[in-house]
């Protein structure tokens, strides 16, 4: 079997998936080898072993609509590669505009702590990280799946500007910054984030619903926990704004929030925030594809 003809049967066996495409990825990464290489080698025999994982692949993709980038473990963000499994879910390309975005805040900003709530795979706060030079800027990462945090932990790993937290949302963030808690944590613990002026906190949490999910197949294969939030998709951003209401009776700095949400959500999510926070302003802004997919608060205590 030649390159050439493995992958004409994995693009007749692909279908109605994008054939060629995926046959080139998973080629590749069996392979370890450029798309060009295909091209310029089509008539090289794959070995018999090869050729075999390459269409166990290929038959996943096809009968299951696993996700790429669980076949391959990997999956590129903000021009990083991150290691996937199926504790996380895929980094989706429009999830860029929100640490696009969080650069320019804390561009604006002095003495920052950027704190990326549901951090997953840990994506987008080790992409700030990475792009943020300004020794005085913190990074925090939480997630209240332990499996989860190992993922995030083993991107992040050779990043020792960012902590990563256990905990549900925003709760390990209040335990750090919160005065009244100071006995319990050393003075190192205490310098660090008692000069913090301008909290972001980067949140792309759960907000889908359950019919939502159902009714996706692309999603199927990805962890409910990650997906799922209540009857309305909004059950976890209505707690991240009571928490921040938590944490504005001792924080004296701004916040800006920035949440990613379903465009159908715009006007439940500002009700909500309004609901649970006063002295709020917010935005709106838009995917590439023009359908509102973040809403960003600004608030001062």
């Amino acid at each position: 079997m030649t390159i050439k003809q493995a992958l004409i049967k994995a693009i007749q066996l692909l279908k109605e998936k994008t054939p060629h495409l995926d046959a080139e990825l998973l080629l590749s990464h069996i392979l370890n080898k450029p798309k060009e290489y295909f091209y310029a080698h089509g008539e090289k025999e794959l070995s018999p072993i090869l050729y075999k994982k390459f269409i166990n692949l290929i038959n996943k993709r096809a009968d299951q609509n696993t996700p790429i980038a669980y076949l391959t473990g990997e999956k590129y963000f903000f021009g990083i590669k991150f290691k996937i499994n199926n504790n996380v879910l895929v980094p989706r390309p429009e999830t860029e505009l929100m640490v696009e975005e969080a650069l320019n805040i804390h561009n604006k900003n002095k003495h920052v702590l950027i704190a990326d709530i549901g951090t997953g795979s840990g994506c987008i706060i080790i992409s700030l990280a990475k792009n943020i030079k300004r020794a005085s800027t913190k990074f925090i990462g939480v997630d209240i799946s332990k499996s989860t945090l190992d993922v995030a932990k083993e991107n992040g790993k050779k990043n020792k500007k960012i902590s990563f937290l256990q905990g549900d949302l925003l709760s390990p963030v209040i335990h750090l910054m919160n005065p009244g808690l100071s006995s319990l944590r050393s003075e190192s613990q205490d310098d660090r984030y008692k000069k913090i002026k301008t909290l972001i906190i980067t949140a792309n949490l759960p907000y889908l619903t359950t019919l939502q999910v159902k009714n996706s197949p692309s999603v199927q294969s990805e962890p409910k926990l990650a997906l799922i939030s209540g009857y309305d998709g909004l059950k976890h951003y209505k707690q991240l704004f009571t928490q921040t209401k938590q944490l504005l009776r001792f924080y004296n700095g701004k916040i800006y929030i920035l949440c990613e949400i379903d465009p159908s959500q715009t006007t439940k999510i500002k009700k909500l925030a309004q609901n649970e926070l006063s002295e709020l302003k917010y935005r709106i802004k838009k995917d590439l594809s023009g359908k509102n997919r973040f809403f960003i608060l600004t608030l001062a205590s």
